[in-house]
C-alpha cells in the first residue's frame, strides 16, 4: 500500500496569493472515532500545502488555513481520503466558496464478478460558517449517522462512507431462480440496492 501524497490550496486563482500560511487539520477521524493528523507543510511558497497519510478506509477532514488574512469562504478546506486513493498516488483538493470536494468510493460485490458500485459527491457553494466549523461539522456529520436503503441515500458525508462500508463488508444474498442480487448492510436487515443478473452462454449482464 503506502503513503499517499494529498495537495490544499486556499481561496480561488494563483494558489501563492496565500503563501505563508500554518494550517492545520481541526478534524481528522474515521467513522471508528478521531485519528491522529499528519502534519502539513507548504511546497516552498507556490501556495500549494502538501501531507501524506496511508489510507486503509475512510476518512474525512477539516483544514483551517489559520490566519486572520483569509475570509471564511476561504479559510477551511473540507475532504475525504479512502484505500482507493492507493490507486492514484496522489489527490488534490481546494477551497471553492467553502469546498468542492469529491469523494469517490468503489466496492466490488463479494461472490459475483463484474460487479462495482461508484458514488460521487459534489458539495458547492456552502456558505455562511458563522463564527466557527459547526456548519462544515454537520455536513461530515457523525459516525452514528443513517446510510440509507434501496430508495434513501444518505444525507452526509459520515453516512456515504458508512454505506461504503457495509456494501463493501455487508451480506449479499443472490436468487438463482429470479437472477435477483440484494445487496444488504452488515446485519443482513437492510437491502442498499438490488440488481438482476443474466446469465447466458456467452455473456453475464448486471441491470
Amino acid at each position: 500500500m503506502g503513503l499517499v501524497d494529498y495537495f490544499v490550496s486556499f481561496g480561488s486563482g494563483d494558489p501563492s496569493a496565500n503563501t505563508g500560511l500554518l494550517p492545520t487539520f481541526t478534524v481528522f477521524r474515521s467513522p471508528a472515532g478521531l485519528t491522529t493528523p499528519p502534519s502539513i507543510s507548504e511546497l516552498a511558497t507556490t501556495g500549494l500545502f502538501h501531507f501524506q497519510y496511508e489510507p486503509f478506509g475512510g476518512l474525512a477532514f477539516v483544514i483551517d488555513g489559520a490566519t486572520t488574512g483569509l475570509v471564511d469562504a476561504d479559510r477551511y478546506v473540507v475532504g475525504a481520503v479512502g484505500f482507493d486513493d492507493t490507486t492514484y498516488q496522489g489527490v488534490s483538493f481546494n477551497s471553492w466558496g467553502i469546498t468542492n470536494i469529491f469523494v469517490n468510493v468503489s466496492t466490488i460485490g463479494a461472490g459475483v464478478s463484474i460487479a462495482a458500485f461508484g458514488v460521487t459527491l459534489n458539495f458547492q457553494n456552502i456558505s455562511t460558517v458563522g463564527a466557527g466549523v459547526s456548519t462544515i461539522q454537520s455536513r461530515l456529520g457523525t459516525p452514528s449517522d443513517a446510510i440509507g436503503d434501496a430508495s434513501t441515500n444518505p444525507t452526509t458525508i459520515f453516512g456515504f462512507l458508512l454505506r461504503a462500508e457495509n456494501v463493501a463488508e455487508g451480506q449479499s444474498l443472490y436468487t438463482k431462480s429470479s437472477g435477483v442480487w440484494d445487496i444488504k448492510d452488515k446485519t443482513g436487515a437492510t437491502t442498499l440496492a438490488s440488481r438482476t443478473i443474466a446469465d447466458t452462454v456467452g455473456t453475464i449482464t448486471k441491470s
